[in-house]
């Protein structure tokens, strides 16, 4: 499914990147995305509070196409 989405990402005209992102602890998620290309180019600390109090940072990332 991602390289369909990145397939017709590359033929739109004026697509120059794909966003998403991921939150601290998802290491399998992350290691799709940066199997697929993508990059971390930020990140939000203590962005998601889960019910036991945990905070989690979310990682922002971007494929250059």
């Amino acid at each position: 499914m991602f390289q369909a989405l990145i397939s017709i990402a590359r033929s739109r005209q004026g697509v120059t990147q794909l966003e998403l992102d991921c939150f601290e602890g998802n290491a399998r998620a992350r290691a799709l995305y940066e199997k697929m290309g993508f990059r971390i180019c930020g990140v939000l600390p203590d962005a998601i509070c889960l019910s036991d109090g945990t905070l989690l940072n979310e990682y922002k990332m971007i494929l250059k196409l």
